[in-house]
């Protein structure tokens, strides 16, 4: 990310990091982007309620921001992007508690046990012949999230038998490029239910 954001500001071209997946998930900061912008998702590694985000803006543009609604603030503050209207409050109440959650097992070590989620299902099942793992398996390139798909079954079909079947929600992904379901444990899956998504996969690809 920074590498490419260090391109586009040579060029005058400002730079937007989307980071719904990334933010508590991976142990970054935000200045190490070299962004002028991102906007992140907080129910999905935060833990926060669903429908909570985040907007950063580094300090130095704010003022270059002009809402299309909102309060009237000074230029430099941020506030003045903040929505009017009727707020979750009580979803927003929530944020201080997973921010001290997150601080209290650390970012290091979150993305190592998500990695080793990962890596402990992925290793039971890619070797199978009827098994196409798209991602990369290389721990500097992915953190919790693999793609996983079955040789003649379409996402959809393998994601409904895998919860018919087996009682396990996935995600089916349609693209091209990339036809599988995004498995993404999170800090309370236990082992045995990775073992236990391992084999359900095993014993469909079997039965391709």
């Amino acid at each position: 990310v920074a590498k490419i954001a260090n391109v586009a500001k040579s060029k005058g071209i400002d730079v937007l990091v989307d980071s719904a997946h990334g933010f508590a998930h991976i142990d970054t900061q935000v200045s190490e982007f070299n962004c002028d912008f991102m906007g992140t998702s907080l129910h999905k590694w935060l833990c926060a309620p669903l429908g909570l985000g985040a907007l950063y803006v580094r300090k130095d543009r704010v003022k270059d921001i002009q809402p299309l609604i909102g309060r009237i603030r000074e230029p430099g503050d941020i506030r003045k992007l903040d929505t009017l209207g009727t707020q979750p409050y009580a979803a927003h109440e929530t944020i201080p508690d997973c921010i001290a959650f997150h601080n209290a097992i650390g970012s290091t070590l979150k993305q190592e046990r998500l990695r080793y989620l990962r890596k402990r299902w992925v290793d039971q099942v890619r070797d199978h012949p009827n098994v196409i793992y798209n991602s990369p398996t290389q721990h500097s390139r992915t953190c919790a999230i693999g793609n996983v798909g079955i040789q003649g079954i379409e996402p959809k079909v393998f994601a409904q038998k895998l919860f018919d079947d087996f009682r396990i929600f996935t995600v089916p992904i349609g693209h091209k490029r990339v036809p599988g379901l995004r498995i993404t444990p999170h800090l309370c899956t236990r082992i045995e239910e990775i073992d236990r998504f391992a084999q359900a996969v095993l014993e469909i690809a079997n039965q391709a």
